[in-house]
């Protein structure tokens, strides 16, 4: 026997006993009945790497596929093939078939391939037409997925590269978790403010000093720039963003 990567799961609102689910590298999405343990699928594209799912209370039967960037086949001068991001799917019930809703927005970076890196959709439980997705980059959409606008472009400060998102059912704040920390929106994801940043977790993985003058320290981190020290304080500044 061996071991199957299953990258995402969503229950069925409302209903314990139904699971979606899908599988690295495979272009379909599961149903289990837990029940009787019988499994259906539905196909969702074609060359896919990695699939997140989404539901809401608000359209029990609906079903959300963000679909990562597959490859189209080497050829003449693309000789390991371009990433192509694939899309958002929309099923409205299980007995119809997956349909495209957005292909056009550049949340994976153009000719690169990160859905395995940071992918992540949310669907407002209140409201299905609003609907958050991100990979390097994050969007919002206020029609189901048809349009997109760009949330780092609204909200200069939001780090790229996603990873997580989960709305308190208290009160109903989403918090989002990317390389640059965790962010919070009290307005269902319209605005974000970064509630990490008293926390002292970069990682430096380069540093190096100057022969010539012991104080200037200079590091580079992962994901979050480069600092510099230029005197005997324990003072930093960043001068350059991207990996250190």
């Amino acid at each position: 026997a061996g071991w199957t990567q299953v990258t995402d799961f969503e229950f069925k609102p409302n209903d314990v006993n139904v699971l979606y689910y899908t599988v690295s590298g495979q272009n379909i999405v599961v149903k289990l009945d837990l029940t009787t343990l019988s499994e259906s699928t539905k196909n969702v594209s074609s060359s896919v790497k990695r699939i997140e799912l989404s539901v809401t209370p608000a359209s029990p039967d609906a079903l959300y596929a963000l679909v990562g960037p597959g490859f189209t086949p080497a050829g003449t001068g693309v000789p390991n093939g371009t990433a192509q991001y694939n899309g958002l799917y929309f099923l409205d019930n299980w007995d119809n078939a997956f349909t495209l809703r957005n292909n056009n927005i550049n949340v994976f970076v153009s000719a690169q391939d990160q859905s395995d890196y940071d992918i992540i959709m949310h669907v407002n439980p209140a409201d299905a037409t609003k609907v958050i997705i991100g990979g390097v980059y994050t969007y919002r959409s206020t029609d189901a997925g048809v349009n997109f606008s760009s949330l780092n472009t609204t909200n200069p400060g939001l780090h790229a590269d996603d990873h997580a998102i989960e709305r308190n059912p208290l009160n109903g704040n989403l918090y989002l978790g990317n390389d640059g920390g965790i962010y919070r929106s009290t307005d269902n994801g319209v605005t974000w403010s970064n509630i990490s940043l008293n926390l002292v977790i970069n990682e430096f993985y380069r540093i190096s000093g100057y022969q010539d003058n012991g104080h200037l320290i200079l590091g580079g981190t992962q994901d979050n720039g480069h600092f510099l020290r230029e005197s005997n304080t324990n003072a930093f500044k960043k001068v350059l963003g991207g990996d250190g």
